[in-house]
C-alpha cells in the first residue's frame, strides 16, 4: 500500500514538473525499517564475571510478548541504523541447549555482531519465559558488551530492539563460608568442618 502511494506521488510530481515547471519535494520518509517492529516486547539483561583471567558476559533473554516466541537474538546490532557495534573479538561464545551462537561480520566495517539462533522450534523462548546460557567470553573487559543494543526476532515475524539492561551478578548457589576447626594433638593436625 505504501509503495502504491509513493508511486502515485512520483507520478503527480512528474506531471507538475512537466506541465508547469514546478519543482516538487516529495516526502519519502516512510519507515526505513519494516512496520513489524514492536519495541519492549523482550528484555535482555547482562552481568559480568571474571573467570581465570577472562571476562564473561552472561545474557538472560526474557520474552515479554503475550503470543510470539523468540527464535533468534542479535547482540551488538543497532537495528535502527543497520550497523554492527562490537569490536573486541570473543574467545568463546557459549549457547544454551538447542541454540547456536556465531559472529556475523559485515563488509566494509571492522565491527560485527553476535547472533544466536535456535536449532529447532522446540527451543524457542516462549511468551513469559526466559532463557539463560547466552555467554560471550573475552580476553579483556569491553564495556560495549554491557551497554550495547540487542535485537530479538519473534516467531510471528515481529522484531524488538533496544539497549541491554546491565544487572549485578547473581549470587552463587552456596553463599555461606565453611566453618573449619583446626586442632593439634600429638603432632597430628585434625581439621573438621561443618
Amino acid at each position: 500500500m505504501k509503495y502504491k502511494l509513493l508511486i502515485n506521488n512520483l507520478i503527480w510530481a512528474s506531471l507538475l514538473i512537466v506541465l508547469f515547471g514546478i519543482p516538487v519535494l516529495i516526502q519519502t520518509s516512510y519507515a526505513s525499517h519494516p512496520a513489524n517492529i514492536e519495541e519492549h516486547t523482550a528484555t535482555v539483561t547482562v552481568w559480568q564475571e571474571l573467570v581465570s583471567g577472562k571476562v564473561r558476559y552472561h545474557y538472560n533473554v526474557i520474552d515479554k510478548s503475550d503470543k510470539a516466541s523468540i527464535t533468534s537474538v542479535k547482540l551488538g546490532y543497532d537495528y535502527f541504523h543497520g550497523i554492527p557495534l562490537l569490536k573486541t573479538d570473543p574467545e568463546n561464545i557459549y549457547s544454551p541447549q538447542g541454540w547456536k551462537g556465531v559472529i556475523v561480520r559485515t563488509e566494509e566495517t571492522l565491527e560485527f555482531e553476535i547472533e544466536w539462533a535456535r536449532e529447532d522450534r522446540a527451543y524457542n523462548i516462549q511468551p513469559g519465559q526466559q532463557q539463560t546460557g547466552f555467554i560471550v567470553e573475552l580476553p579483556i573487559a569491553d564495556n560495549i558488551y554491557r551497554n550495547t543494543y540487542f535485537t530479538v526476532y519473534f516467531s510471528d515475524s515481529t522484531i524488538a530492539s533496544t539497549h541491554i539492561t546491565p544487572v549485578s551478578a547473581p549470587p552463587p548457589g552456596d553463599t555461606m563460608p565453611p566453618v573449619l576447626t583446626v586442632s593439634l594433638k600429638n603432632d597430628r593436625t585434625i581439621v573438621t568442618g561443618a
